[in-house]
């Protein structure tokens, strides 16, 4: 599979939601015009048009920004054939902060996921509601292998009963979509390694990048193989990271140290 891991800058939030979506998919489109290869799957921040503002929840309709990611993987500026993005919004009439999966044949089973675990150090907790279910996705790349991927955001990460509960869904990647702040970087890093080595998965974690009055952010983006291996570092600038990934090597690995069964 081919992925995109899409490092964006926070300074694209700087206006108003309607206005941060215009620049961020700007961007992504000038990005993506410079790729030599059309991807499987681009992988977005978390709430990558609203900056870490839960008080945005009501400014754009999630619904909303799904469509407009969409046009990355159809007509004249598609360069992927699948988005994972983030987005705050209205799921089930509650106010929650939510990862989604758009594509060129949007299916209804497409649902999004709910965060778990609120950041409970600031008004995320206060002003959203939690998730409380696991969701997985299911993606067919152009080698015709297919994927069962889970989503994370941000806080997620912290706690391992969310990543090995989805293990027995047989999930080859979990997708960690965040607004990881500079100062705890060194954990973003540890604990993207620690989860795919606990889960036998490979782990994606797509980070922003930049300074704004919220904080300092400072990439770091990575894909982790199942041996805690990192195969792929944006560094510390803004860019599109591309990694091609297979099963072969995940699936040999499970079969051969199949420690996933004494959980």
């Amino acid at each position: 599979m081919k992925i995109g891991l899409a490092q964006m800058p926070v300074e694209l939030t700087a206006g108003d939601s309607a206005k941060s979506l215009a620049n961020s998919f700007e961007w992504l489109v000038a990005c993506g015009e410079s790729l030599s290869a059309h991807l499987d799957l681009l992988i977005l921040p978390e709430a990558f048009a609203m900056s870490f503002r839960p008080e945005r929840v009501h400014d754009l309709a999630w619904e909303e920004v799904r469509r407009a990611i969409r046009c990355l993987c159809h007509g004249p500026q598609a360069f992927t054939r699948s988005v994972i993005g983030g987005a705050f919004g209205e799921w089930h009439g509650q106010a929650q902060n939510l990862a989604f999966l758009a594509y060129d044949d949007l299916e209804p089973s497409a649902i999004p996921y709910a965060k778990r675990r609120l950041f409970p150090f600031g008004t995320e907790a206060s002003l959203l509601n939690a998730g409380d279910s696991r969701v997985m996705w299911s993606l067919t790349d152009q080698s015709g292998e297919e994927w069962a991927i889970s989503p994370k955001i941000c806080y997620d990460l912290r706690f391992p009963e969310l990543f090995t509960d989805d293990h027995r869904d047989g999930i080859d990647l979990h997708a960690v979509i965040a607004q990881w702040p500079a100062v705890r970087q060194h954990h973003w890093e540890s604990l993207l390694i620690a989860r795919a080595i606990e889960n036998q998965s490979f782990v994606v974690g797509v980070n922003v990048v930049g300074e704004n009055e919220i904080g300092c952010y400072s990439g770091g983006s990575m894909v982790v193989n199942h041996q805690g291996e990192v195969i792929v570092h944006a560094g510390d600038e803004p860019s599109i990271a591309l990694v091609e990934i297979s099963k072969e090597d995940l699936d040999l690995w499970r079969s051969d140290f199949p420690a996933w069964r004494d959980r």
